[in-house]
């Protein structure tokens, strides 16, 4: 099923998509639009076909090796997508694809299994049309892609972080790594970083004072569980503030005027 996607100005200038020829850029595009929010979709390139090029005589499957393995001379192991196979059924992995969509957190989730290092590699060795050089994407090694797989999971969520809360992190800071490490090791997934992010955005962003601790230190730490697990927090704007105390000084007096109507009734009585 397609979705509303959309694409930055700089997709048209990226020098190394320009290598590739017009359908394949066009095919490219195309293929955002039919993965799931997590930049996931069959590699059926028959119905891709259908779907992306209706009236167009084009060679699917010839496009996406190029997209996989686009053999540029300046980044020999450069790939747009990685084809890769699970249970005898193949798909098509967008690793790029977090880093400039940020798909509506209405959108069910993924139910294609995700892209997975070694597994992925074993499993593609016995099928003779995939592309073996789509499981790199500026790796020289397998033992590099699990390890970049790693990273491609923190550069996501720091992306998603600086898109929130409107703040420039960067992915390589080490004690950065570390902390969003640390939680991933514990089996926390991606949109567990996000909810976390959301929460305390919600509860933070508006506050001149909290909203300094929106940052991964914080926000990733040993109380990132504890973040994750608590109830959204709405903040409240400078009006209903005000009227929040207006209802207490209320309450308050009421409850004042009770107690020395109370008084007054105990000293007639006596």
């Amino acid at each position: 099923m397609p979705r509303i996607r959309g694409l930055k100005p700089d997709y048209f200038k990226d020098e190394y998509l320009a290598e590739l020829p017009f359908e394949a850029r066009l095919l490219f595009a195309g293929l955002w639009c039919y993965a799931d929010k997590k930049g996931r979709l069959e590699d059926r390139p028959k119905y891709i076909k259908a779907e992306i090029f209706p009236y167009d005589k084009v060679d699917i499957e010839k496009l996406l090796k190029l997209l996989a393995d686009p053999k540029l001379p300046e980044r020999p192991n450069k790939a747009f997508i990685r084809r890769y196979t699970v249970e005898g059924r193949q798909y098509i992995d967008i690793p790029m694809f977090l880093e400039h969509q940020a798909p509506h957190h209405t959108e069910k989730e993924s139910k294609l299994p995700e892209f997975n290092g070694d597994l992925t590699v074993k499993l593609l060795r016995k099928k003779d049309d995939t592309v073996p050089c789509s499981l790199n994407m500026d790796r020289d090694t397998v033992k590099d892609t699990v390890k970049d797989h790693e990273g491609d999971h923190i550069e996501q969520i720091i992306s998603y972080l600086n898109l929130i809360c409107n703040t420039n992190y960067k992915s390589t800071t080490k004690k950065t790594i570390e902390f969003i490490s640390a939680r991933l090791k514990e089996s926390f997934t991606i949109e567990d970083f996000k909810t976390v992010i959301d929460k305390k955005y919600a509860e933070w962003g508006q506050d001149s004072k909290m909203s300094a601790f929106l940052r991964p230190e914080t926000l990733f730490g040993n109380k990132f569980e504890s973040y994750l697990n608590q109830p959204i927090v709405k903040h409240m704007t400078k009006s209903e503030q005000a009227m929040a105390r207006y209802l207490k000084r209320e309450a308050d007096n009421e409850e004042r005027g009770s107690e020395q109507d109370c008084i007054e009734v105990g000293s007639n009585v006596s």
